[in-house]
């Protein structure tokens, strides 16, 4: 019963802070050899958590200063800062794959994915956790960019189009084909 309980993952408000904040499941435990790659800052798109160890694992990912794709898409966004955001995302798994990074073990969704403000860089939450189950919907979550902006119309749009027909075109998802694409 116990395994199939999902953590609950919220964002929180502390002192002025914003954190991004999940308790580990009973049936979980925190990979330790993944915890230091982020306190290392290894992937330096990679949020750090900050852990608290109580009776039970907590994680904070400080994400203050951010905003989400959400937030960023929602200003006249060209072709090009559209594309750069999907490359950023292939680049990103493509370097955790190499860091044997677990994929589903991202938050991916226009919510948990944040961008810096001044650098426009995106950054991502990974949790460290053995036993973390909840399967990443990749294709689910590429679909959903489009329906989050707010396009630059003064430009051919088409490809948002042939962006979108790619999915009802490749019923099963795979990174490298969306990459060659």
């Amino acid at each position: 019963q116990e395994g199939n309980i999902v953590n609950k993952i919220t964002l929180i408000k502390k002192r002025k802070e914003k954190y991004v904040y999940t308790k580990l499941m009973p049936t979980q435990a925190l990979n330790a050899r993944e915890v230091e790659l982020l306190a290392k800052k290894q992937v330096y798109q990679l949020i750090s958590p900050e852990i608290e160890i109580k009776k039970k694992s907590e994680l904070y990912y400080k994400v203050t200063n951010l905003i989400t794709p959400k937030d960023y898409l929602q200003t006249i966004t060209p072709k090009i800062r559209f594309l750069n955001i999907v490359l950023s995302i292939l680049d990103m798994l493509k370097e955790a794959k190499a860091m044997t990074l677990y994929e589903k073990n991202f938050l991916l969704t226009t919510d948990y994915v944040f961008v810096e403000p001044n650098t426009k860089k995106l950054l991502y939450i990974y949790l460290p956790v053995v036993n973390y189950d909840v399967e990443t919907d990749l294709k689910g979550f590429f679909m959903s960019l489009p329906f989050e902006t707010v396009f630059n119309h003064m430009e051919d749009c088409t490809y948002v189009k042939l962006y979108m027909n790619y999915f009802n075109e490749h019923p099963k998802f795979s990174v490298y084909d969306f990459e060659m694409f």
